[in-house]
């Protein structure tokens, strides 16, 4: 029986970093736990996808019900940040993320992920349609 690929949370968060360049988005405001509450809502349907692309998720992303914030996903924006794929300018209120993948060079990441570049591109777009809702 031949074992699935793991997508692991550094690995998806690496994905849609990318996927959120090649659309034109260099800043996330931090504020409030956004981007936890965001991913939170989409996990359900990132999960769904990822198993139908045959990919195991090696992850959870539930924020938690008082604070907000989900451990999981701080935990891999710290990891981002020890790669250097991101900043956070934190004397700014909210705090400022940085997003240092060039669109140009995103599909070099892709090359070395589990999945589709569609497949990130996808999340990208679903995840900027709650942060900016029309």
């Amino acid at each position: 029986m031949k074992k699935r690929q793991r997508l692991t949370m550094d690995d998806f968060i690496t994905g849609l970093f990318s996927a959120l360049s090649q659309e034109g988005v260099r800043t996330l405001s931090l504020g409030v736990n956004r981007i936890d509450s965001i991913l939170g809502t989409l996990f359900p349907e990132i999960r769904k996808e990822v198993e139908n692309r045959g990919l195991k998720v090696a992850f959870r992303i539930r924020p938690h019900p008082i604070h907000g914030d989900s451990m999981t996903l701080r935990e891999a924006i710290l990891s981002a940040l020890q790669r250097g794929i991101v900043t956070i300018d934190a004397p700014s209120s909210p705090p400022i993320m940085r997003i240092h993948i060039d669109p140009e060079s995103a599909h070099f990441f892709f090359e070395f992920l589990p999945g589709s570049p569609d497949m990130y591109q996808g999340f990208a777009k679903q995840f900027m349609e709650l942060y900016n809702p029309s």
